[in-house]
């Protein structure tokens, strides 16, 4: 039996539970997409919208019918997207107040939800559909709300209008209104499995080798994996001499530092791939077998660099909290140096 929504990589389960919803009549009102960045939860989202106002769906929207033409160029009366850096949708009053924010210079890429345009959104929530059954609002990113554009919103929640739809999305929902937050049901997703973005990239055009590369650095993001550069696996190489030791251990570190720093390598990538070495590390180091690799192409280096001084569980520890040190925007250079510092004292 064929899973719905095929055009999703990954979260079988969560299609699954979504499409019966559809069917049997019971899909909430609004719909919190949780989950990492890059998982998928825009286009599910997307997805599920387009299906909800489809004439006739099997096993997502048909593509066929007027809605769904006319959806896919996100040129529907009955569907808005605000999206981190677009607002898509044809109503007029909508549009023209995302004009005039652009055109005092206040809409830039990731900038707060104002509470203006939220309010505008409910008011449009509360219209009658112009064509299909339902009136869709998909927000991205919803965090970005403040307080006030969060409150005024709440109403839309609380109070739904007949045929109203709303599907919120967020990596971060702890920043979001605990009001918000309980008017939604949740539907979270997890990461992608490694296997299914490897086999993906390959399908596309990827390198088998660099494909395996950027599905274990993407921590189950697919869209990490698909923008992943070839300097991740060169940034790879760099940390494994280092680890190795020897007379370039120096100068390779002074190298991985600076790719670590640079806007060629995505720093939450990077800190992934110092995380997976050290895994394998630790594994050697513990006594299991190079079978267990996940970086088993250059298990050569790995045995090198695991027969070193390097105490990979340790080092571990301080990687997971150089994650949260990125999170809150520290120096990404001096951050990395540091780390490649404890690498080579043995960590």
């Amino acid at each position: 039996m064929s899973v719905p929504f095929p055009e999703i990589l990954g979260h079988e389960y969560v299609r699954e539970g979504l499409w019966r919803s559809i069917h049997e009549g019971r899909l909430h009102h609004a719909l919190l997409i949780q989950g990492l960045s890059g998982v998928g939860k825009r286009t599910l989202a997307e997805t599920l919208g387009r299906t909800l106002l489809c004439d006739a769906p099997d096993q997502g929207p048909c593509e066929e019918c007027s809605h769904c033409r006319r959806t896919s160029l996100h040129i529907h009366p009955d569907l808005v997207i605000i999206g981190r850096d677009d607002i898509l949708g044809i109503d007029e009053e909508l549009m023209a107040h995302r004009d005039e924010r652009v055109r005092k210079g206040k809409e830039p890429v990731g900038s707060p939800i104002d509470v203006d345009f939220m309010r505008k959104l409910g008011g449009w929530l509360t219209q009658r559909p112009w064509e299909a059954r339902r009136r869709l609002a998909i927000v991205v990113d919803a965090e970005r709300m403040n307080v006030q554009a969060a409150n005024a919103f709440l109403k839309s929640l609380e109070e739904p209008a007949p045929g109203a739809v709303v599907l919120l999305t967020s990596s971060a929902p702890t920043f979001l209104r605990p009001t918000i937050r309980s008017r939604c049901a949740s539907v979270r997703l997890l990461g992608v499995p490694q296997g299914l973005i490897e086999a993906h990239l390959i399908k596309n055009g990827v390198g088998a080798t660099e494909a395996r590369v950027r599905a274990q650095a993407s921590g189950g993001s697919l869209a990490r994996a698909l923008q992943t550069r070839p300097p991740l696996y060169d940034l790879r190489d760099q940390l494994l001499r280092r680890f190795g030791g020897g007379k370039d251990a120096e100068v390779a570190a002074y190298v991985a530092s600076s790719m670590a720093a640079s806007a060629d390598v995505d720093r939450h990538e990077a800190l992934h791939l110092f995380a997976t070495l050290l895994r394998d590390i630790a594994v050697l180091q513990s006594g299991g077998s190079s079978d267990l690799l996940v970086h088993v192409e250059v298990s050569d280096a790995v045995v090198r660099a695991a027969a070193g001084d390097v105490d990979a569980l340790a080092l571990f520890s301080k990687v997971i909290e150089a994650r949260e040190r990125v999170a809150g925007n520290a120096n990404r250079a001096s951050l990395w140096d540091d780390l490649l510092h404890d690498a080579g004292s043995g960590g």
